[in-house]
C-alpha cells in the first residue's frame, strides 16, 4: 500500500475530538504527483469524517504533491517554507491553520489510536520541584530559561496559542521528523492549548493562574493588558505570583515597543562594537548572546530572586527583564574603564601577545590566555623563548604577536597542547562544540550528551502541542 493511503487512512485515529467540540470546517486536499489523490475531510461537532467525494464551497483547498503532503504531515517539510516557496498552495491560511490543531502528526510506525486522556509523567525531582511554571514564551529567550526551570525540577507548563503556536516547532532542521530546536528547548515541559483572545480561553487560563508560582511571558509591551490579562489584575487573582516579561528593551523607554533581533541588541548596546576582526569590522557572534545571557539567564536569576521574596513576604511581583539591559553587564569592566579613563585599553580583546589567538601549521588555533606573569613564563619557557617573558610589558605588542605567531606556524596545534600540557600556562584548543563535547574533560562530567544544570536534566521528550490539556 502506497504511504499516501497509509497516512489518508490515519486522519480518523489523528483527530482530537476534544479540540473541536463546536467545530464545522470541510477541507479538500488535491493532491498530484505519480500517485494522485482528490479528498475532503469534514469536522462537524467533535465528528471527523473523510470522503473521496469533493462537496462544493468548501472552507479551505490544499493543492501539493502527495510527497510533500507526506512531508508536511511528518514533519520534515516547514509549513512556512512550503507556502513561501510554493510547494504547497491554501485557499484560506486562517482555515488552514485551524484546522490542523485538531489532528496529531503522522507516524507511519505507530498505531494511530486516539489519545483521550493527559500525558502521564514521571514526578520531578530537584530544588525547584515544588515550583509550578506558567510559560507563555515563545523562540528562544524564555524557552530557554524555562527549560533551566525545569531542569532544576519546576513544573512548566507551555501554553500556545492553538492556531498559532510556537514558531519553533516548526522551525528546521529535523531529525527523524523532530524539529531539534523545538525538542531541546522544551524537554521536560507539559504543553497546554489555550486562545487567549477568547473568554473561555482566559477563563481556563486563569484557572491554572491560581495555582502557579511563576508566569513568563514574551510579548510586547502593552499586549497582555490588551488581552485582558494585565499584571495587576494577575496579581489581584494570585499575590504571590512572580510575572517574569522578557523583551528587547524592556517596558518603558522610546525603544520598547521596537522590533529586534540578537544582532539589534548587540548593535545598540555597544557590544558588536567591542567586537571586531582584525580588519577592524565589526564580527557578528554565531551564537544569541543577549536571547541566552541577557534574555535567558538573567531572567532566572531574577525568578529565583522574586520567588525566594514571595515566598517571605507573600507578595509576588512583575519582572522587567530587557535583553538589552543585560549586554551591559557582559561589558561590565570596558565600561567602567571607559567611564574611569575614557577609553579602552583591550587587554582582553587581542591587543596583548599573551592573550591572543593564534593559528597552527595544520590550520588550527590555539588560545593563549597567560595574562599574570607565571603564566606567561612558564609558556615562553615551554616553546623556548625565555626572552618573550620580559617582552609583554613592551608598547609594541604587535612585533611580538608576529613572532609569537611565526613560531606557533611552524608545528601542528597537537604539538604546542602536548608541549604545553604540564605547564599550566592557560593555553587551549579552539574547539567547535562537537569537539567540545566529544572532550574527556566534558564527556567525564555529562556523558557525553547535553549538560546538566543541576543533577541529571529531565529525561522526558518536549509535548505535542496541547498534551495535557
Amino acid at each position: 500500500m502506497e504511504e499516501i493511503d497509509l497516512l489518508i487512512g490515519s486522519i480518523a485515529d489523528r483527530f482530537r475530538p476534544e479540540k473541536a467540540a463546536s467545530a464545522q470546517l470541510r477541507v479538500q486536499f488535491l493532491l498530484s504527483g505519480r500517485v494522485e489523490r482528490k479528498y475532503e475531510v469534514s469536522i462537524k461537532d467533535g465528528q471527523c469524517s473523510v470522503s473521496e467525494s469533493l462537496s462544493p464551497d468548501p472552507d479551505c483547498i490544499v493543492r501539493t504533491t502527495a510527497q510533500h503532503y507526506i512531508d508536511l504531515e511528518k514533519g520534515t517539510l516547514n509549513p512556512q517554507m512550503a507556502l513561501m516557496t510554493g510547494k504547497v498552495k491554501v485557499s484560506s491560511i486562517g482555515a488552514m491553520m485551524q484546522f490542523a490543531k485538531y489532528f496529531r502528526r503522522y507516524d507511519p510506525d505507530r498505531n494511530h489510536t486516539k489519545r483521550t486522556e493527559v500525558a502521564v509523567r514521571p514526578p520531578k525531582t530537584g530544588p525547584l520541584r515544588d515550583v509550578c511554571v506558567i510559560d507563555l514564551s515563545r523562540l528562544l529567550p524564555g524557552p530557554f530559561a524555562t527549560l533551566l526551570l525545569a531542569d532544576m525540577g519546576a513544573d512548566v507548563v507551555k501554553v500556545e496559542d492553538p492556531a498559532s503556536p510556537d514558531p519553533v516547532r516548526n522551525l528546521p532542521p529535523f531529525k527523524e521528523g523532530k524539529p531539534i530546536f523545538y525538542e531541546y528547548l522544551n524537554r521536560g515541559k507539559r504543553s497546554m492549548a489555550i486562545d487567549l483572545n477568547t473568554t473561555v480561553g482566559r477563563d481556563r487560563f486563569i484557572e491554572i493562574v491560581h495555582g502557579a508560582d511563576v508566569l513568563v511571558e514574551q510579548f510586547r509591551p502593552g499586549v497582555m493588558k490588551a488581552i485582558g490579562l494585565d499584571f495587576d489584575s494577575l496579581l489581584k487573582i494570585n499575590p504571590k505570583l512572580v510575572i517574569c516579561s522578557i523583551t528587547g528593551y524592556g517596558q518603558i523607554g522610546p525603544l520598547s515597543q521596537l522590533a529586534g533581533h540578537d544582532i539589534d541588541y548587540l548593535a545598540y548596546t555597544g557590544m558588536l562594537d567591542a567586537l571586531r576582526g582584525n580588519d577592524g569590522h565589526p564580527v557578528l557572534p554565531a551564537f544569541q548572546a543577549a536571547d541566552v545571557a541577557g534574555g535567558a539567564h538573567m531572567a532566572v536569576a531574577a525568578i529565583l530572586a522574586a520567588l525566594h521574596e514571595a515566598r517571605s513576604t507573600g507578595r509576588g511581583r512583575h519582572l522587567d527583564i530587557a535583553m538589552t539591559d543585560a549586554m551591559f553587564h557582559l561589558q561590565a569592566l570596558r565600561l567602567a574603564e571607559e567611564q574611569a579613563t575614557g577609553g579602552y585599553m583591550a587587554d582582553l580583546s587581542g591587543a596583548r601577545a599573551n592573550y591572543s589567538i593564534y593559528a597552527c601549521a595544520d590550520g588550527l588555533y590555539l588560545a593563549v590566555g597567560a595574562l599574570e606573569p607565571k603564566f606567561w613564563e612558564a609558556f615562553c619557557a615551554k616553546v623556548g623563548r625565555a626572552e618573550w617573558s620580559s617582552r609583554v610589558l613592551d608598547a609594541d605588542q604587535a612585533a611580538l604577536r608576529t613572532e609569537v605567531q611565526t613560531l606557533l606556524l611552524s608545528a601542528p596545534r597537537q604539538h604546542w597542547l602536548d608541549l604545553l600540557l604540564d605547564a599550566d600556562a592557560c593555553v587551549a584548543p579552539v574547539l567547535s562544540p562537537t569537539e567540545a563535547l566529544a572532550h574527556p574533560h566534558f564527556s567525564a562530567r555529562n556523558g557525553g550528551g547535553y549538560w546538566p544544570v543541576f543533577g541529571e536534566p529531565v529525561t522526558w521528550p518536549a509535548p505535542d502541542l496541547g498534551a495535557d490539556g
